[in-house]
């Protein structure tokens, strides 16, 4: 059979023009891959297809060496290498078949190469060519690794990866907005001419406008400090106090609760549990930027997931991650939506609420019942189980061991019984006292200890129970094994054991009474309002205060004064302990003469000049002691002087101290004029929290979700977001609240329905349907985005406490992305 003709080639290490050939017009394919399908930019498509081979770099030679990519054995080399390596063509582990263009076709059309006219693969110089193909591949190499973070976030395959090992701000939106009372204002034709207070609130009020948005926008402060007030004043009241919301996004592996996500969770444990299928965790942080009543104040108990700027003016969070959704495509899943802040505001309305706290009291009673009445018959079955076992004379059980025995049953029903009698003098003292929770406080700490010794007294009974039946067993005989049986089910089965009967009970009774011990506990936490700024900038307020600053200034100077002197006097009277020290040496010498030890190998004249020379160093060391003491004297007495100035000027601050604090709004508006002053730190215990711009959770949480899925909306590269059902939300181990389903029922639930129901008109092509998560018990819901998102004009939505009925969101500059 006649050999194969072969085409000559050119000699190896010829240089030529360059010229496009076969790989850079797949290249230039795969940019328009990367660009259209997974939304990455043209200069990073560049990139990547250079480093890879396909495509001319921007630093190429106008010639090239043949022997690379050009010549026979170049373009060999490239098709063994797509053949032996499918992670070749992005440098980061993708298969070929995961793009479309370089499925199968491809890959035969590189394995024929050598049959089909092509280069051959078994060219005599091909060992050497791959040698020097590979070593020219190390500048690529180095470039695939220069541009790999950002080629990771390509989304060829299943992963669109962000892999910072740090925390990083990954965007900054700003929410622009249009609040009901600024609409309504614009529209009332006032005139020249000012209006009075009960005019405005009667023309915003038929107009839709309610009190609580008045209030929230400063309008009521307003006219309650300046009778008569022109339009403009009103419009510049509340642009004043307005809103100003901005969205933070963070991403990375150093981020607060990269480690606990919630999906991971839900899953961990079970046959669904992949920890690679979510990425792109991010932690998205909500702040009110308005400086008046925000954006230096930081949120009290917040989850610290605002990176440099702490938790001022922190308004909400969210955590989100992504996956891909079979049949949908990229998709982002919120897995937490909080606001620590509403958190802080509810409290303090329900602290000013005896009838809530006295609500939690009733309910830490009634679970403490009903656990008392099935624990004290329980208890006292218990206690004669282990008496029981300590009269049978086959055990023999004497000595510490039998007092043990004895104790504990004792314990246990004197705790049962204990934990019965608290819950009736609660109810006795609630009985007296309906309206007062202060009266009952400390009747219901008692009841939590009494109901911690009741845990403790089960805990221990449990444990001898195991060791008894353990005991018991190893005796071997039928009734033994029997005994050993009827421990073992009335400690697993009917006690606080995990699986007891009882165990449920306790678990609910703590909880109620936890809860009622934070309600009596519960203070007002100092919270910011247009109202506050107002009351702050009053002249008489600001009169007070300047009163306040200077003794405060007074007191101050006088106490460093005071200390000043203290400390001299101190360092004086040392000075003055030497200088006695050396009276004492020198009346030693005196007395002893010329037998003092100090003295034996000097010279007679030597030994008179000394004993002379120490008489006249004790007359000038009594000088300096009298001069020393003076001085002390002078000292002492500026201290003195000092020390009363400074506790004159405290008595005297704290009065108008007193004076300026007569009302919660007084004392939040000293505390503002303190931070504005830079005389009371910001993180200090109990701070000013921000203002709260809604009136319910369920608005705050409409707020958060709406603005989640407008970002969702506006990215490219997501084709929908997905929701955890709040069940599933509950149960998460790290919540501790499985049984309490309902707490998660307006956040999670209620607040976003609403917005997909408005979302659902805006953007007509939106599905709503059900997905699977992993671990997840109920279905959770899937929002496909449309094809078509357009961009249609905001969402509508009404919120009671700050007024927004209109928002949009613009891009305020991304560092990293």
């Amino acid at each position: 059979m006649a050999e194969k003709p072969t085409k000559n080639s050119p000699a190896f290490g010829t240089l030529r023009p360059y010229e496009p050939g076969l790989l850079e017009g797949i290249g230039a394919q795969l940019q328009d891959f990367m660009v259209d399908r997974a939304g990455v930019s043209r200069p990073v498509a560049r990139d990547l297809a250079g480093a890879v081979g396909f495509s001319r770099p921007e630093e190429a030679p106008v010639v090239r060496a043949t022997d690379v990519l050009g010549g026979p054995a170049g373009v060999a080399v490239a098709g063994a290498d797509f053949v032996e390596d499918p992670g070749f063509l992005t440098g980061i582990g993708v298969p070929l078949s995961a793009i479309p263009l370089f499925g199968g076709p491809l890959r035969r059309g590189l394995r024929g190469l050598g049959g089909n006219g092509g280069p051959p693969m078994d060219d005599d110089g091909l060992a050497e060519a791959v040698q020097a193909a590979r070593e020219a591949r190390k500048a690529p190499a180095q470039e695939r690794a220069r541009i790999k973070p950002e080629a990771e976030n390509t989304i060829f395959d299943e992963e669109y990866l962000v892999d910072y090992d740090e925390e990083k701000l990954v965007d900054r939106s700003d929410i622009t907005s249009v609040s009901k009372v600024r609409q309504e204002l614009e529209s009332i034709g006032m005139g020249a001419n000012p209006w009075d207070k009960q005019k405005v609130v009667k023309e915003l009020n038929k107009r839709g406008v309610t009190n609580d948005q008045m209030e929230a926008s400063g309008i009521t402060a307003l006219l309650d400090r300046k009778p008569n007030v022109t339009k403009e004043e009103l419009v510049a009241q509340h642009e004043r106090f307005a809103p100003q919301i901005t969205v933070e996004s963070r991403a990375g592996q150093d981020t607060t609760y990269a480690g606990q996500q919630r999906i991971m969770e839900l899953a961990e444990g079970t046959s669904e549990y992949d920890p690679v299928k979510h990425v792109n965790y991010s932690e998205v942080v909500f702040r009110n930027q308005n400086p008046e009543v925000s954006a230096e104040f930081p949120t009290a108990g917040t989850h610290g997931m605002g990176g440099f700027k702490g938790s001022r003016g922190e308004l909400a969070h969210a955590r989100t991650s992504e996956y891909m959704e079979p049949g949908v495509g990229r998709v982002e899943l919120i897995e937490e939506v909080q606001s620590d802040l509403f958190k802080t505001y509810q409290n303090n309305l329900d602290a000013k609420d005896p009838s809530k706290t006295m609500k939690a009291i009733k309910s830490a009673s009634r679970n403490a019942r009903v656990l008392a009445d099935a624990s004290t018959p329980k208890a006292e079955e218990a206690a004669e189980l282990i008496e029981g076992v300590l009269a049978d004379s086959r055990y023999e059980i004497i000595g510490d061991r039998a007092e043990t025995m004895r104790r504990t049953a004792k314990r246990l029903r004197t705790h049962a019984q204990r934990y019965k009698d608290k819950i009736d003098f609660l109810d006795n003292r609630v009985k007296m006292h309906p309206n007062d929770p202060d009266l009952v406080a400390e009747t219901v700490r008692e009841l939590r200890d009494a109901e911690g010794e009741l845990a403790s007294a089960w805990s221990s009974s449990n444990n001898l129970m195991y060791d008894l039946a353990t005991s018991v067993n190893r005796r071997g005989g039928a009734e033994d094994k029997a005994l050993a049986n009827k421990l073992t089910d009335f400690r697993t089965l009917e006690t606080t054991d995990l699986q007891g009967g009882l165990s449920l009970l306790m678990r609910d009774a703590s909880r109620a009474q936890n809860k009622a011990i934070d309600a009596v506990d519960m203070q007002v936490l100092p919270q910011m309002s247009p109202r506050v700024v107002e009351r702050a900038e009053d002249p008489k307020f600001q009169e007070l205060y300047s009163k306040y600053e200077e003794m405060d200034r007074k007191a101050t100077t006088a106490r460093q004064e005071a200390g000043r002197s203290l400390e001299e006097a101190e360092k004086l009277r040392e000075k003055v302990k030497e200088e006695h020290a050396r009276l004492d040496r020198y009346e030693e010498r005196e007395i002893s003469g010329v037998e003092h030890p100090s003295l034996k190998d000097a010279s007679p004249v030597m030994r008179e000049r000394i004993l002379k020379g120490d008489k006249e160093n004790m007359v000038s060391g009594k000088a300096r002691i009298k001069n020393l003491e003076k001085r002390i004297d002078a000292l002492e007495s500026t201290y003195d002087s000092s020390d009363s100035i400074a506790a004159s000027s405290r008595l005297k601050r704290e009065e108008y101290e007193r004076r300026m604090k007569t009302a919660d709004e007084d004392s939040m508006a000293f505390y503002y004029l303190q931070v504005r002053s830079g005389r009371r730190g910001r993180n200090q215990i109990n701070p000013i929290n921000p203002s709260m711009p809604f009136s319910s959770l369920n608005d705050t949480t409409q707020f958060v979700y709406e603005t989640m899925f407008e970002r969702a909306l506006s990215n490219s590269r997501l084709n929908g977001v997905v929701l955890p059902d709040y069940r599933d939300i509950a149960s998460v181990p790290s919540r501790g609240t499985g049984d309490m389903p309902e707490a998660f029922k307006v956040g999670y639930k209620d607040a976003p329905e609403a917005v997909i129901k408005r979302l659902k008109e805006r953007y007509p092509g939106i599905e709503v349907s059900t997905t699977k998560l992993p671990g997840a018990e109920f279905p959770a819901t899937m929002i496909k985005f449309p094809k078509e998102r357009g961009t249609g004009k905001p969402l509508i939505q009404g919120y009671a406490q700050g007024g927004l009925v209109m928002k949009g969101i613009g891009s305020m500059g991304k560092e990293v992305l």
